[in-house]
């Protein structure tokens, strides 16, 4: 008799306990959706209020607590709403991929990506680096170098930059906030190439790609051998192999040679060419001019005018027709002297641009390369 009581009150013990357990473990999730609804219930006043800061606070706690996807599509408009409206946008998308979602969820989270991008705003970003052969993506897209430079259109908020070269990387997201245009700098970890004294029209190559002129502080390079190369018109001015380590800077100054330095700009060259040009033009000019009063005198003298081809039956006429042709005959003297002049000058401005004839100049005139380098500076 004893043993069947204790049985019996051992199963009545374990049912109990099993419904205790049971009990519990259904009500811990009914208060995590309550406190969830409670959190988001205080997000909304405060967005109501305006303070999207703290209401962005409240619908993560609410998040946390119960994974829902409005609370997600909430918090992301609160974000939105303080400025970041590709941090916004970019959650809304990372949601709409969701397979398991509603038609009805769908359909209204697709209409709050349509109100945000119709009303996000777009800002002008800048990307400037010191790492020249890096590349250069923004938001995921790879950006060309001119085209980072002089800025690229976003949505204002988040924008993460991420440069790449071989396998070195870094990233860098920056808040760029709403009417306002930024300029980003980002570099990669190495060690610094600075170069000096490096004439304006020379080419700068590093590993065979053109480069530019390096910025003041100097390139910013993962550490490695490159190949730097710097020509000026067909007279190479620099080309070693320089090796980088990092934390470290590494000093070149560029010399030029006697043959860079006198050799006449490019520009020089199209100017002497213009001049000629010109000038053959006046000559033109001149020659046309001078037949023309040749033509007037000749009649003059005839008695003939010119226009009718009849005689002239008054001497008056001839005289005007004379002092006609003699005015365009002193015209046509001076545009030849003019042409000429300005032929000559031209020719022996190319002339005496070419290397060989600055080198015999420079010699026989006893004038010193720096001084001679300046003859051609204008």
């Amino acid at each position: 008799m004893n043993r069947a009581l204790l049985k019996t009150l051992v199963r009545i013990s374990v049912m109990v306990c099993a419904i205790i357990i049971c009990s519990g473990a259904e009500a811990r999730p009914g208060s995590d959706t309550d406190a969830a609804f409670s959190y988001y219930e205080s997000a909304r006043k405060l967005y109501r209020a305006g303070n999207y800061e703290a209401a962005v606070e409240e619908i993560s706690k609410a998040e946390n607590l119960n994974a829902l996807p409005a609370y997600t599509v909430f918090r992301a408009w609160c974000v939105y709403k303080i400025g970041d409206q590709a941090k916004g946008i970019a959650t809304i998308l990372t949601l709409l991929e969701d397979e398991t979602l509603s038609r009805r969820d769908r359909r209204e989270f697709q209409s709050v990506l349509t109100r945000m991008r119709a009303t996000a705003q777009t800002v002008n970003v800048r990307v400037y680096t010191r790492t020249p052969l890096a590349k250069i993506w923004l938001n995921g897209v790879l950006l060309e170098k001119q085209h980072a430079r002089k800025g690229v259109p976003s949505i204002a908020g988040t924008q993460t930059i991420e440069l790449r070269y071989e396998n070195s990387r870094t990233m860098q997201d920056v808040l760029v906030a709403p009417n306002t245009n930024q300029t980003i700098a980002i570099d990669l970890p190495g060690g610094d190439l600075v170069v000096r004294n490096i004439p304006e029209e020379s080419k700068v190559q590093l590993n065979g790609t053109d480069v530019g002129p390096p910025p003041e502080q100097g390139w910013r390079l993962i550490p490695g051998s490159y190949q730097l190369t710097i020509t000026m018109g067909h007279v190479a001015l620099l080309s070693q192999t320089v090796t980088i380590t990092a934390d470290t800077e590494e000093a070149i100054i560029v010399g030029v040679p006697k043959e860079a330095r006198l050799t006449p700009r490019s520009k020089t060259r199209k100017w002497a060419v213009l001049g000629g040009s010109v000038g053959i033009l006046g000559l033109v000019g001149a020659t046309l001019v001078h037949n023309s009063a040749d033509n007037d005198l000749t009649k003059a003298g005839q008695a003939i005018d010119p226009k009718t081809g009849q005689t002239v039956q008054s001497q008056f006429h001839a005289f005007e027709l004379h002092a006609r042709g003699e005015q365009k005959m002193t015209t046509a003297t001076i545009l030849y002297g003019i042409s000429s002049a300005v032929i000559l000058g031209s020719l022996a401005w190319w002339v005496v641009g070419s290397p060989d004839t600055s080198e015999k100049l420079r010699t026989s005139l006893f004038i010193s390369p720096s001084s001679a380098s300046m003859l051609w500076t204008f």
